[in-house]
């Protein structure tokens, strides 16, 4: 199924030692308001300014549960890479650079057409040229464009996708991604040659 709206976020730096895993997440929407809905009616309802910002890693395990919980009530999918990074052969920018290819790569059917909005990493005067060049040499073509979570809660909700998954793989914690797993796919391309289907 085709969607109109991407949006995308990661989890563990590729760049420190303080994680063994690196995540990648997209999330695919056929349309954006009622996750923007979900987002503020739960800030409204925490009594959180609706110019903050709700991350995974700051969040409490009450409003974790209670935000994945809402966010399942609405429609939407989401891909997620996994790259272990004991084994990857890439490192640093180049492994954030690859692991973003092989998740947009593997939607490519569904995300076409799509503009993919990514959370800032880094410079997006550099990283988001590297990789469009990436994207390139597997035939992949889309406007993307980085912008800060604070000002996208799509992005907020991504968010949490990606920090329930990191949470699965790099603790073995399924917690907050049970709550998630029948929207999810994940893929671990150094495991695993092919991606589910």
């Amino acid at each position: 199924m085709k969607h109109k709206f991407t949006f995308g976020d990661e989890s563990g730096n590729p760049s420190d030692a303080l994680s063994t895993h690196f995540v990648v997440a997209l999330l695919e929407a056929s349309e954006r308001e009622s996750i923007v809905k979900i987002v503020q009616d739960f800030k409204q309802f925490k009594g959180f300014r609706q110019d903050s910002e709700l991350k995974f890693h700051s969040s409490t395990d009450a409003n974790r549960s209670e935000l994945l919980n809402r966010l399942v009530s609405t429609d939407w999918s989401a891909r997620i890479v996994v790259i272990d990074k004991r084994t990857a052969t890439q490192k640093d920018f180049a492994l954030y650079v690859a692991a973003w290819t092989q998740l947009l790569h593997w939607a490519k059917l569904t995300i076409e057409g799509t503009n993919l909005i990514l959370d800032e990493y880094g410079n997006p005067a550099m990283t988001i040229p590297a990789l469009r060049r990436s994207l390139r040499k597997v035939k992949v073509s889309m406007p993307i464009k980085a912008v800060r979570s604070h000002t996208e809660p799509c992005l907020q909700a991504v968010d949490m996708v990606v920090g329930a998954s990191f949470r699965l793989v790099e603790h073995g914690d399924t917690r907050f991604y049970n709550l998630i797993r029948s929207r999810t796919k994940i893929w671990r391309p150094i495991e695993n040659e092919n991606p589910p289907s």
